[in-house]
């Protein structure tokens, strides 16, 4: 894709964890609640790790925006602890104001440098959580997590059907993760808009 700028990855508060009763489905491991602040925003999330010391679980994240029953985890292609997170103004974290502005980003038919702006913020956030997120959730010292080996991408608005997009276990350390959130997001803009 064209130039972008890169998101900025730095957290602007350290990670909280609270450990959490593990729902039934998810099984036996250890369940975290994840907080923290990103350019601004309050990120909210789940970590779940299996019970299991060796080899450290790889870690699947997968970002959605969906809430309650319809948010079945994905199942990973190997035993992977799971990170989950939400879009920004999607779904739990929708905004009566800015989410309907979002969805109409993706619907209208032409283009407006206001909406164009909304979605290169809505990218860039969404890019620098995830970023964050993962730069934490690696330093953190509670849980014993191999390194990301997953990405899970499903985005749903209203109105349109939903993108998905994942990346598997082949990708090596050197991924840049972020820039494959912010490329998902330009594309999915620059092919349903253009």
């Amino acid at each position: 894709m064209g130039t972008h700028r890169q998101p900025s990855m730095a957290a602007t508060s350290p990670l909280r964890m609270k450990a959490t009763p593990c729902p039934v489905e998810l099984g036996h491991g250890h369940y975290w609640q994840l907080e923290l602040m990103v350019r601004g925003e309050r990120v909210r999330g789940t970590l779940f790790a299996p019970e299991r010391e060796e080899p450290e679980p790889g870690l699947l994240v997968w970002v959605h925006g969906r809430t309650g029953r319809e948010a079945d985890p994905p199942i990973p292609s190997q035993p992977s602890a799971l990170l989950e997170l939400h879009w920004p103004l999607v779904g739990p974290r929708h905004d009566p104001k800015l989410s309907p502005l979002l969805t109409q980003c993706l619907t209208e038919t032409t283009r407006s440098e206001a909406l164009d702006a909304l979605w290169q913020r809505f990218a860039h956030q969404a890019a620098s959580e995830v970023g964050a997120v993962l730069t934490a959730v690696r330093s953190q010292k509670e849980l014993r997590i191999g390194p990301l080996t997953e990405l899970r991408l499903d985005l749903a608005l209203a109105g349109r059907p939903p993108a998905h997009r994942a990346w598997g276990p082949q990708a090596d350390a050197a991924t840049d993760w972020p820039g494959r959130v912010l490329d998902f997001l330009q594309t999915m803009r620059s092919t349903d808009s253009a």
